[in-house]
């Protein structure tokens, strides 16, 4: 539980990332589809053919639960910072997964979609 509240900086990003992808109504999704495309976008067609009712569902909802994986991230952070691991090297952990839930969130939908 004190980890939890020791994790301020992480809830605030996840609440930040929250409104961000409500307000930018998939715009944030675009992006994060564009950053994990390498893992993902080469399985699936073209993002220039998508088309249908789910194409903006997918866009915005990607990007909303993608906000949970800070709180994950975070958790993991003061996991790290409890074994005293480098500053460095907690980063590049909390960035791969945000990254990593980016990436399949995106596979989950692409993968309901054209499986």
């Amino acid at each position: 539980m004190q980890r939890i509240f020791a994790m301020r900086k992480s809830w605030l990003a996840c609440v930040v990332a929250f409104v961000v992808a409500l307000v930018t109504l998939g715009a944030t999704g675009v992006a994060l589809y564009f950053l994990t495309w390498p893992a993902v976008g080469a399985w699936y067609p073209a993002f220039a053919t998508w088309s249908g009712d789910w194409v903006w569902g997918a866009l915005a909802g990607t990007a909303i639960f993608w906000s949970v994986f800070f709180l994950v991230a975070g958790y993991v952070n003061q996991l790290l910072l409890e074994r005293n691991q480098p500053l460095g090297q907690r980063r590049a952990v909390y960035v791969l997964i945000l990254w990593v839930g980016a990436a399949l969130l995106w596979w989950a939908t692409l993968q309901g979609q054209f499986g």
